[in-house]
């Protein structure tokens, strides 16, 4: 009988560390680096970036009527978790907006308990940076002096949904903004 209980115990013993060996190899593994987030480059006429796996990037809708078409080539929204350029409304999202022809004016003032966060340095760009809140929604906004003149807002929480600018994907696409 004790002979069948070791038996029996060590059978156990190695279907459960089996089963932790599969339930781990299953996990996904966070990028500690934002070169390691993977995804899909998009590009409109005037710049491209990065839409990493799980995010949808869209070109932004030309609002006033300055280009053909319907679309702003100087506008990329990239929604994590987005179907189609609708659930900017629903899914915390970042926006890269390039200005190719004006000195671009950050208005902090247009955004509600505003805090300056230190410049960084991502893709070959200076950000400066700040945080608040626009209609109760936090978001980030980052943006580059001097030549080059980029804006980038970040909606860190959109429905309960949340991203930071600590995660690796949304550095990824910041570090991947190419102006042509």
């Amino acid at each position: 009988m004790k002979k069948y209980f070791k038996k029996g115990f060590a059978l156990l013993l190695a279907a459960i560390l089996c089963l932790t060996v599969f339930t781990a190899c299953g996990k996904d593994e966070a990028p500690e680096t934002p070169e390691a987030v993977k995804g899909e480059v998009f590009e409109t006429e005037m710049l491209s970036a990065l839409a990493p796996d799980g995010w949808k990037a869209f070109q932004g809708a030309d609002s006033f009527d300055e280009y053909e078409g319907d679309y702003d080539p100087t506008t990329l929204n990239i929604i994590k978790g987005g179907e189609s350029d609708w659930d900017m409304f629903t899914k915390p999202y970042v926006q890269v907006k390039y200005y190719p022809d004006s000195l671009m004016y950050v208005a902090k003032d247009w955004y509600d308990d505003v805090v300056d966060l230190e410049p960084m340095k991502l893709g070959g760009y200076t950000w400066n940076a700040f945080t608040g809140s626009s209609f109760d929604y936090p978001v980030a906004v980052l943006w580059t002096d001097g030549d080059v003149q980029i804006q980038i807002t970040v909606m860190l929480e959109v429905e309960g949904n949340k991203i930071s600018l600590d995660d690796m994907d949304v550095q990824a696409i910041i570090e991947s903004v190419k102006i042509k």
